[in-house]
């Protein structure tokens, strides 16, 4: 069974936590890597779904199922908390039939939402994983498009086999949109990835949505950057490495 890490490349995060291996096949998974930074709504419509953005042409299209079993395994182990404030402890599943690794998406989503950049960087919100058999707060998934428009649909999110989405208790991330880069990350993968998680977990904490505040700029990473960047550069982060708040005018 291909893995994750064999489809795009990502390697090494420093995450020390121990993650489940289940639907891994063979050997020691590969660890995910953020590049370097580029430089924060409850409740959706059709319109939060733009158009499919311009994509990075792939010499060997990843396999991107419609549908998959509509099961999740949930990765095991559990992370320290990261951050302070209020805690909010999450989990991670991924949805059978898709051909992912729990494992490596584990370790992205888990060196994501610990970045410094990241939400944690505003005192407010801590993070701390948890594992099987364990409360947790809200989870992150990985599902398949047609699973994404189940989950989504009791929001009022319209996906439409595209979008991701979030609500008080669960993030979902689309299968399609997490594999295939846009131009406006195009050889940044990572950032990519942390830009959609980042959104996603944004409005699942009722953070607004912005816009890009001026040309050259960071763009806000609640700005909706898949369906352009209005002239801002690419960013993956709530906050800059001073823990400065990256934001923007509020977008309708």
């Amino acid at each position: 069974m291909l893995g994750i890490g064999a489809l795009v490349l990502i390697a090494g995060t420093g995450i020390t936590a121990m993650v489940g291996a289940t639907m891994v096949s063979g050997g020691k998974p590969p660890k995910p890597q953020l590049e370097p930074q580029v430089v924060p709504t409850m409740g959706a419509h059709p319109a939060d779904v733009p158009p499919d953005p311009p994509t990075v042409p792939m010499a060997h299209r990843p396999f991107i199922p419609e549908h998959g079993t509509g099961k999740f395994t949930r990765a095991a182990g559990e992370t320290l908390t990261t951050g302070h404030g209020k805690v909010r402890r999450y989990a991670v599943e991924i949805e059978g039939g898709t051909r992912q690794s729990t494992t490596a998406f584990t370790h992205l989503v888990d060196r994501i939402l610990t970045d410094p950049r990241g939400w944690t960087a505003g005192g407010k919100y801590g993070f701390r994983r948890v594992g099987t058999g364990q409360q947790a707060d809200f989870v992150v998934r990985l599902a398949s498009p047609e699973t994404t428009d189940k989950l989504c649909a009791p929001t009022g999110i319209m996906t439409a086999g595209r979008g991701n989405c979030a609500s008080d208790k669960e993030v979902v991330m689309n299968l399609r949109r997490w594999l295939l880069t846009t131009t406006y990350y195009q050889g940044q993968t990572g950032s990519y990835r942390a830009q959609m998680l980042n959104f996603e977990v944004g409005r699942m904490l009722r953070y607004k949505r912005a816009s890009c505040p001026a040309a050259g700029r960071p763009a806000p990473v609640m700005m909706q950057q898949l369906g352009g960047l209005g002239g801002c550069r690419p960013n993956a982060w709530p906050f800059d490495r001073r823990g400065k708040f990256v934001t923007g005018p509020e977008s309708p």
